[in-house]
C-alpha cells in the first residue's frame, strides 16, 4: 500500500509505503514534524520505519539524514547494497553509478576531515571558509 502524506510536508510532500518488507518513508521532512510523522505512518497502517528515502542532501531531515557523517555512513550502506551494474538514481543530477558514489563519499570524508582539523586548531569560522576545504574538488 502506498499513500502520500502531503498535509504533513513544511514544503513537500511525505510518501509512505507499507508492506510485507516493512515501512518505507519517502522524504522524512524536518525534526520537528517526527511525531506526527510516526503517528501518520500508523494511520494508514505502518509501524515502524524500516527504510527512508530522501530525495535530496539537505541538512534537514530527520534523523540528521543530511549531516556528513550521515552522508558518509548511507553512501557506505548503499555500497553494500551495490554490484558494478548497479545505477544510482540521485535525489538531484544524473544517473549516477558505484563508482561515483565512491568518488562522493571520499570527497566528503576529505573535506570532513580537513574541517574537523582545522576546528581541533582553533580555527574561526571565517578562517575555515577562506581556506576553500573543498577547493580541490571544486569545478572552475
Amino acid at each position: 500500500m502506498f499513500d502520500s502524506l502531503p498535509h504533513l510536508g513544511a514544503g513537500g510532500n511525505i510518501g509512505v509505503s507499507v508492506g510485507a518488507g516493512g515501512v518505507l518513508l519517502i522524504d522524512s521532512q524536518f525534526s520537528q514534524l517526527h511525531e506526527k510523522v510516526k503517528a501518520a505512518i500508523a494511520d494508514v497502517g505502518g509501524g515502524s520505519v524500516r527504510f527512508i528515502l530522501n530525495t535530496n542532501g539537505h541538512y534537514d531531515p530527520i534523523g540528521n539524514g543530511g549531516s556528513v557523517n550521515g552522508m558518509i555512513a548511507a553512501a557506505g550502506r548503499i555500497l553494500g547494497l551495490c554490484d558494478e551494474k548497479t545505477k544510482i538514481i540521485p535525489g538531484h543530477g544524473r544517473l549516477s553509478d558505484p563508482k561515483r558514489l565512491q568518488d562522493f563519499r571520499a570527497m566528503l570524508e576529505t573535506v570532513r576531515d580537513r574541517v574537523a582539523a582545522m576546528i581541533r586548531d582553533g580555527k574561526t569560522l571565517e578562517a575555515v571558509v577562506a581556506s576553500k576545504p573543498t577547493g580541490s574538488f571544486d569545478k572552475d
